[in-house]
């Protein structure tokens, strides 16, 4: 039979949410016999169904809205054509691209984005330098925790199973058991009577649980606890055993009998463990309860280590018992004899009665206590006080499990599944109730014996304040209870005392929401607290309980004083613990948050915090979701984004892209209210956070299948290739990551092949937009470039090109991502065979060749999915998110961590100078001979180099030397302004190190053509720096705003370069805003830094080696040990010496030579007076600031040296 014509129903997913259906051909050549065998098919459906089942779960998706074009027609067709030679084509789309210009006046768009009126300052710290760690959306992630209890196993012994009463008087005294008197009980109503009061008792708790009973159960019953597991496959099991009537447990079985009798037989605990199989949760209420956990420990064990097939987690069981190995529960006949289930299911009436039999037995307890007791009022589940006492031992023993357990125990079993965390909470109090009798519940996992906490005598208060004052008006003594606490934490807290703060201060303070709506005190508190540097993240992590604090939020008016406060607090617990996203009650009315953030009458701060809190929670929160991917928002951001400061403007983009996590939407969604255009105007902020955000934006606009809109929103994005900032230069490998995979392998854009001439990121720029001239407006261009047939195209083309010039950058996560890419569609070609060999590379262009051996590795079985899923992940970057709200959390506190240690290190390093009656002061600087020196006096800091090392110490710190270190590359120039370090390394990078950091702060590619040494220059005010190429291209950059501002290439290759702002002795050219070098062609040049022209050229010798300035006066140094200097209109020599010179520099009064062989000289500056500097080796390089000198010598070693005349 033969089959011209077949559709193959397969989608290769590579992004979450999004998909490339494959392109096949029936042509019977060997490409699709092997793309179509079984094998292939195979890998790739199974790829695509766990592609399926690996989605986080997210809201529901209007597919009818979100129309991706591969959809089916209006009219019911399918959006294929067929023919001969295809089973499968690509949907035909007719795109009508608006185009950029006209917006700008349609839509009032500023061109450029809005002036800085109030700074940024947004720090990366440490842990955030790798941008790829951050690759999941934490918030969607599922917090580990206790599966929630679905089911109840109640094992009782039946009434005629109960011991008799030993004596006509004991007939007289209750046996209470379910609250019910077991000698004045009917056999019959019995069951009955235990079923309801399990069902109404474990329901007040949690609704809609299952419920099994086995009452006298036999062994065949006991045999069947398997088929429970059956009937509840998922969720947790809780049996619950109570010994009464039953012979005490033994160490490995429990008992029982055949049809109510007192003829009992063991029944093993091993057989039980297995056959309800975890999750499980156990109550042994009765004598020698204990015993079982050994056991269970041991039949877990074996179990394990048996092997196991289900996946059945033997050890993810929990249990409370309560007495100790061979202890026995309180023969009292006022208590329960079912003591631990009567305080787990009641617990307020069970320690009213127990207060009132321990402190009140002789006036409150009268014969039918405890069955018709005084106070009842205090349990009554329509009684006020029984609701405000619940709340207090809620708090009390929260306060006491946070203060006493490990945070992962604590966090386990009381934050998780809320029947399991009162079940602990329930456990505490019967701690605490039974010690007077010398009976220890024990649990586990583990919880040590907590009955003697500080916290059990305010319970012990409040019983007694409620007891007591019956018949008098008396004070809400819960409210007392949170008041007393909320004041003695704020006199803590002012006081510095914040190592006397416990974990249970905090929890009092949560517990509190729950009893005053109208008490805002708690929240200023704990939003002080977590604003200062000496809070403890994790203990109030701990003790959080979040869904009130959200509630409460969504409650109050913006313009209160308690709503920027809150959201703070709720910022930073989400930053400590971004699981807390998912305790947010669905119920909890939201709509009305999102619009506080374009609310133009509030503070900006609160702007800021309302934009913040909703991008962290956009993600998990359905209804966020639904208002921030709506037109209106989206709208109102456009406006917003055109007068916003960056910190807002960067919280707002982000509610856009993290909205638009896992889909793209319909281009008509930003194309007609330009909001695309929008942020390209953002990407060319002073605030590179902003240009991030920026790029991120544009990223999530992009679709995941070929088409021209996708080309317009790369060439927005494109001018960021010359950013200084890692991040958005990281941001932009996304992007290009996302384009170039929505193209399928046989599209014939793959093929097309650029070639971008430049020698710097201008002429880079000029090619990429075809620009003849300098002035390039690169809006009308990406206009006029998509109206030709061929602009997806040359787009792809110049991805690839861009992305493998970005596989060079200096930030190892921008080169990592970049080189992943490159290799994954290296792969992905090479596994379909499409020809490359027309992509080659040269120099000087970028025109990039991805069938390389660096690039192209095979497929393996095993590696596929991985592969793939690690791949589609790294759309999921949230680094931005994270850098973002670290600042913000960070900026709230009274004293930054980091910032503190800095401006500790600058305050003990101020007004620090060497000794003049001392004339040397000698630094350790290791073996290897050092190229640079310098040093700030003012600071105390002082800095040295090797080839591949720079060493950096304070001088109050002497012993502690800082370093960072770099292996295939050499550090070529080296300055230091007060305790920053700024330096370039050979393949034309610069860097900015601020020690004691062990990462550079800053580190970009100056040399856009990557090769050569370059030559740097330092700052202006701290904030601009020049670079010049060896290729003579000169180059500003604005250190702050990590921003390139203009770029001039001479066309001179240099040899010698020297900026006049760089010496303490500037020269006498109208403030120094000069830079000079020397050229190939023999001469001197003056570049002017205002006019950005040679405005002097100078005939002179060629090949200095370095090339000084001091005031009018030119120096040129050459090798062989001779100093030229211009002076007056003409060369001189200045000074001759006999060897080689290795470094020289100038000062007002003296110069100091570096020589091969001898010490150091100085040359007074009319170089006639020399001498040595003794003691200090041969010196190789020297730096001078007033009368001081710095040099260092061949072996490690750098000197301070005051000069004397």
């Amino acid at each position: 039979m033969n089959i011209k014509l077949f559709h193959l129903d397969l989608n290769i997913f590579t992004i979450y949410g999004e998909f490339q259906p494959l392109k096949l051909s029936t042509q019977k050549d060997s490409i699709q016999e092997q793309f179509l065998s079984n094998r292939f098919l195979q890998k790739f459906a199974k790829f695509s169904e766990n592609r399926m089942c690996a989605f986080p779960k997210s809201s529901a998706v209007d597919f009818h809205a979100l129309d991706d074009g591969f959809g089916s027609s209006d009219d019911g067709a399918e959006n294929y054509q067929y023919f001969e030679d295809a089973i499968w084509q690509k949907p035909q789309i007719n795109e009508t691209i608006p185009s950029l210009t006209p917006m700008f006046d349609s839509l009032s768009i500023s061109p450029a984005p809005p002036p800085v009126t109030s700074p940024q300052k947004i720090l990366i710290s440490e842990d955030e330098y790798f941008l790829e760690n951050f690759g999941n959306n934490n918030s969607m992630q599922t917090p580990s925790h206790v599966e929630p209890i679905e089911s109840v196993v109640v094992n009782v012994a039946h009434l005629e199973q109960f011991p008799k009463a030993a004596s006509p008087y004991s007939a007289t005294l209750p046996c209470i058991f379910a609250w019910f008197d077991a000698h004045t009980a009917f056999s019959s109503e019995f069951p009955t009577t235990v079923q309801n009061y399990f069902k109404v008792a474990y329901n007040l708790i949690r609704s809609h649980l299952r419920f099994f009973f086995s009452i006298a159960p036999s062994q065949d019953r006991l045999n069947n606890l398997s088929s429970v597991r059956r009937e509840v496959p998922s969720g947790r099991v809780l049996f619950h055993y109570i010994g009464y009537g039953f012979p005490d447990i033994g160490r490995k079985h429990i008992w029982c009998s055949e049809r109510r009798s007192r003829e009992f037989m063991p029944f093993k605990l091993e057989s039980l463990f297995e056959k309800l199989q975890p999750p499980t949760w156990y109550i042994f209420d009765c004598n020698n309860a204990a015993v079982v956990i050994n056991e269970f420990k041991a039949t877990a064990e074996k179990l394990s280590a048996g092997g196991n097939p289900d996946g059945i987690d033997w050890n993810d069981w929990l249990c409370i018992c309560a007495s100790g190995p061979d202890e026995e529960l309180p023969d009292d006949p006022r208590l329960p004899r079912d003591f631990l289930s009567s305080t787990v299911l009641s617990p307020i009436k069970m320690a009213v009665i127990c207060h009132m039999l321990q402190y009140y037995r002789l006036n409150l307890v009268n014969p039918s206590f405890p069955l018709d007791p005084p106070c009842s009022h205090l349990w009554s589940d329509k009684s006020q006080d029984s609701n405000r006492l619940s709340l207090a031992l809620t708090a009390i023993t929260d306060g006491i499990a946070a203060d006493s357990l490990p945070p992962e125990i604590y966090q386990k079993i009381f934050r998780s599944d809320s029947l399991s965390a009162v079940l602990y909470r329930h456990f505490l109090l019967a701690q605490y109730l039974l010690r007077p009798y010398r009976v220890h519940p024990a649990s586990y996992p583990e919880i040590p014996d907590l009955s003697m906490h500080p916290m059990w005598r305010q319970w012990s208060i409040l019983l007694d304040t409620a007891i007591c004052a019956v018949s008098i008006p008396r004070p809400t003594f819960v409210v007392d209870l949170f008041t007393r606490a909320a004041t003695s934490f704020e006199v803590l807290m002012h006081n510095d005392q914040f190592d006397l703060i416990r974990p249970y201060h905090l929890t009092l303070l949560f517990h509190s929401l729950f009893s005053d709506a109208t008490n805002d005190q708690p929240l200023m508190l704990l939003s002080e607290y977590a604003a200062d540097v000496h809070a403890d993240p994790k203990m109030i992590t701990v003790a959080t309980v979040f869904s009130p604090l959200f509630s409460r939020l969504m409650t109050k008016d913006p313009k209160s004083p308690v709503f920027y406060p809150l959201c703070f607090l709720i910022l930073t617990l989400l930053y400590n613990n971004p699981s807390f996203s998912n305790d947010i009650v669905k119920e909890v009315d939201v709509s009305h948050f999102p619009n506080i953030i374009f609310n133009r009458d509030l503070p900006e701060n609160t702007r800021i915090a309302c934009a913040a809190l909703v991008a962290n929670l956009v993600v998990s929160h359905e209804k966020f979701q639904q208002i921030c991917t709506s037109n209106d928002y989206l709208d109102q951001v456009r406006i917003e984004l055109g007068a916003s400061q960056p910190t807002l403007a960067v919280w707002i983009m982000l509610t856009v892209r993290r909205a638009f996590n896992l889909y793209s939407p319909d281009p008509a969604v930003f194309t007609e209210n330009g909001l695309h255009l929008q942020c390209a105007v953002c990407s060319n902020s002073d605030s590179f956070s902003e240009r991030a955000a920026a790029i991120s934006v544009l990223t999530c606009f992009l679709r995941p299948f070929e088409c021209k809109c996708n080309a317009q929103l790369l060439f927005m994005a494109l001018p960021a290739i010359q950013d200084v900032s890692f991040l958005v230069r990281f941001h932009l490998v996304l992007l290009l990551k996302k384009f170039v995979m929505s193209f399928d392998s046989f599209s014939d854009a793959v093929h097309a092949v650029v070639e971008l001439q430049y020698d710097s990121y201008a002429s880079l720029l000029n090619s990429i937009f075809e620009c003849n001239n300098g002035d390039c407006n690169v809006i009308q261009r990406i206009d006029a470039m998509m109206e030709e047939e061929d602009a997806s195209s040359k787009a792809y083309a110049i991805s690839i090109a861009l992305l493998t010039m970005l596989a060079s950058d200096p930030h190892p996560s921008v080169k990592s991502l970049a080189q992943t890419v490159i290799q994954f569609v290296s792969k992905q070609r090479a596994a379909f065979e499409t020809p490359m060999e027309d992509y080659q590379s040269t120099p000087n262009s970028l025109s990039k060749n991805l069938n390389s051996d660096q690039y192209i590795v095979s497929y393996g079985d095993d590696e596929f999915e991985a592969e793939h899923l690690s791949f589609a992940n790294l759309d999921q970057n949230e680094s931005l998110h994270q850098i973002m709200l670290r600042n913000f959390v960070a900026n709230r506190q009274d004293q930054n961590k980091e910032k503190s240690e800095n401006e500790e290190d600058e305050e003990s390093n101020t007004d620090v100078s060497v000794n003049e009656e001392h004339s040397q002061y000698k630094f350790d600087f290791g073996e290897s001979p050092i190229t640079f020196v310098d040093f700030d006096l003012e600071m105390g800091t002082f800095s040295a180099t090797t080839d591949k090392k720079i060493y950096f110490v304070f001088r109050s710190k002497p012993s502690e030397v800082y370093s960072i270190e770099f292996d295939q590359i050499q550090i070529v120039d080296f300055k230091l302004i007060k305790n920053v370090v700024l330096f370039s390394t050979s393949d034309g990078c610069v860097h900015l190190w601020r020690p004691p950091k062990k990462s550079t702060e800053i580190i970009f590619r100056a040399d856009s053509r990557y090769g050569g040494f370059g030559k740097l220059f330092s700052f202006l005010n701290k904030e601009l720096c020049y670079t010049i190429t060896n290729h003579g291209v000169i180059s500003k950059w604005n250190l702050q705003k990590q921003k390139l501002c203009n770029e001039t290439s001479t066309n001179l290759a240099i040899l010698a370069a020297f900026d006049s702002e760089s010496n303490s002795i500037p020269a006498n050219d109208e403030n120094g805003e000069s830079i000079l070098f020397v050229s190939s062609n023999g001469k001197l040049n003056e570049f002017d830094k205002k006019t950005e022209t040679i405005k002097k050229s100078i005939e002179c010798k060629q090949n200095p080696f370095k090339l000084l300035c001091v005031k009018q006066d030119y120096y040129l140094v050459f090798n062989d040990g001779v100093i030229d200097r211009y002076s007056n209109e003409k060369w001189e020599q200045f000074v001759k010496t006999d060897e080689k010179l290795l470094d020289a520099e100038l000062g007002e009064k003296f110069a100091v030579l570096c020589r091969e062989k001898n010490q150091p000289l100085i040359v007074t500056t009319d170089g006639q007076n020399q001498r040595e500097i003794n003691d200090v080796g041969n010196g190789v390089s020297c730096r001078i600031h007033g009368n001081m000198i710095m040099i260092g010598n061949e072996c490690g070693n750098a000197f301070l040296y005051h000069y004397k005349d």
